[in-house]
């Protein structure tokens, strides 16, 4: 029950969440203030208040308060519903109130996220913790305030006709067919994550490979690959036939599951590099096979090698550019990419499903930047997408790292590991929403082949879908 006294300490919490951190003006991070109040004393903290992402029930009650007898039989006053899941190594804010002994929560408004909404508010009333919520006459506060936050959870994210407009007429011949679907140039999305602005967190990815179910040339095929085998043995360096991990099934994703689960199983090079090399680009088979798919039985039946196309953004907000090796035996040497690329491999499917996805990635900016955990946190390192390469029969998925090191710090690290690193030159360019969008739709550089899609990617996650004006001088119709 809400009492006189409960008022200035709401207030406080509201006040306090407006000092958030907001690091872009379109953000959909939500605004979040928390306040301890134990006899006479009363103690704040909001979101990122000291690190990025940091939420404000943990900085309260783990960075700033750090005591039991602060904490005990105390009451907290939070903007937001204590969330219930985060990252597998981050314990979340619903488990650090009930293990604190904390004996009242008053909370402002429940999580729109569907994945939490009402979870948090059970547990704690499971753990005997006693629940109230503000009044309404201030929910309409917290809700004017994490406007764009509750809208990306209760409204679907509807492109606008001039942008679907734009990205269909961007699209190519094998994957124009998919109207209804988002792609750019060769790129076709299988999966996008509920909100496009936040992405799963990798450590809330399943990677499940399936061993005994390796992909194997079918039968009607197996004469053609045997001709493809023997006249690259050579060239193609088949003797060193190696294992390659391919996505055994288009995934589906739940709004309101916790986790995302991808099925994958064992294939080999020489049987990747076939497909890619003989199916996509001899045989007028892709169409039907990317058709089987999206919208068959939704199984992969062609071989290919699961990449993940990682962004990286510096705490500058600034995304880095590569370009590809000119040395010979590099593939597409001198194109430029958002930013590196790097294969599933058995080291990353041997640790476990819970951590294979989370494993790849921090892999991923070990060897393609020679970067350790120093320089970002798992739960900023997030799956975007999944799509399908259609020009060369390959499945990949899109990530997003931003990392806690800025663009100068990261171009002298860069500079210093010249031998360790596989392209040969890089650049940053700003986050910004017409400069993107540029490099999108008017390329200043010759890019690899899913870069472009990758940087609207970024535009998505950062600022949204662009208005109609923005896009009028890409071609998109006017008035639309």
């Amino acid at each position: 029950m809400i009492v006189e006294a409960d008022h200035k300490h709401m207030q406080k919490a509201i006040d306090e969440a407006w000092k958030s951190a907001d690091r872009n003006a379109s953000s959909r991070d939500p605004r979040v203030g928390a306040v301890i109040v134990k006899g006479y004393r009363e103690d704040a903290a909001h979101r990122s208040e000291e690190n990025e992402g940091d939420h404000a029930e943990f900085s309260l009650i783990c960075k700033k308060l750090r005591s039991s007898e602060l904490l005990k039989h105390a009451v907290l006053y939070t903007t937001l519903e204590p969330c219930t899941a985060r990252s597998h190594d981050k314990k979340p804010c619903v488990d650090w109130v009930i293990d604190s002994g904390i004996r009242r929560v008053v909370i402002g408004m429940l999580d729109p996220n569907p994945q939490i909404c009402g979870r948090g508010y059970w547990r704690l009333l499971d753990a005997g913790v006693e629940v109230d919520f503000f009044p309404y006459e201030l929910l309409d506060q917290l809700k004017d305030m994490n406007q764009e936050f509750v809208d990306s959870h209760r409204k679907p994210l509807l492109f606008n006709t001039a942008f679907a407009g734009l990205i269909d007429k961007n699209k190519n011949a094998d994957i124009s067919q998919f109207r209804g679907a988002f792609g750019f140039l060769s790129n076709l999305e299988l999966l996008r994550t509920p909100n496009r602005r936040e992405g799963w967190p990798l450590g809330d990815v399943l990677i499940e490979n399936d061993e005994a179910s390796a992909f194997n040339v079918p039968l009607e095929l197996s004469r053609a690959y045997k001709d493809f085998f023997d006249t690259n043995y050579q060239s193609e360096r088949l003797y060193d036939d190696g294992e390659k991990f391919m996505l055994a099934r288009n995934p589906i994703a739940w709004e309101e599951a916790s986790t995302l689960h991808l099925k994958t199983k064992p294939t080999k090079y020489s049987v990747h590099l076939f497909y890619y090399k003989e199916i996509s680009q001899k045989q007028n088979l892709v169409p039907s096979l990317i058709k089987q798919l999206v919208s068959g039985d939704l199984t992969c039946q062609f071989a290919h090698s699961m990449c993940m196309h990682m962004v990286i953004a510096t705490s500058d907000n600034k995304l880095l550019l590569t370009q590809r090796s000119p040395k010979p035996g590099y593939q597409e040497p001198g194109l430029w990419s958002c930013s590196i690329e790097e294969q599933l491999h058995r080291h990353d499917i041997e640790v476990g499903p819970e951590n294979a996805m989370l494993a790849w990635g921090r892999r991923a900016l070990r060897e393609e930047l020679s970067l350790d955990e120093s320089a970002y946190t798992n739960q900023n390192l997030r799956l975007l997408s999944v799509f399908a390469e259609a020009d060369r029969l390959n499945i990949a998925l899109a990530t997003f790292a931003e990392l806690n090191i800025d663009s100068r710090a990261l171009d002298l690290h860069l500079d210093n590991r010249l031998g360790e690193i596989e392209f040969g030159d890089w650049e940053f360019i700003d986050i910004e929403p017409s400069l993107l969008l540029r490099e999108v739709f008017k390329p200043k550089r010759s890019y690899h082949h899913s870069a472009r899609y990758r940087l609207l990617l970024a535009h998505l996650k950062r600022f949204g879908q662009p208005k109609p004006r923005e896009l009028r001088r890409f071609g998109a119709a006017a008035g639309s």
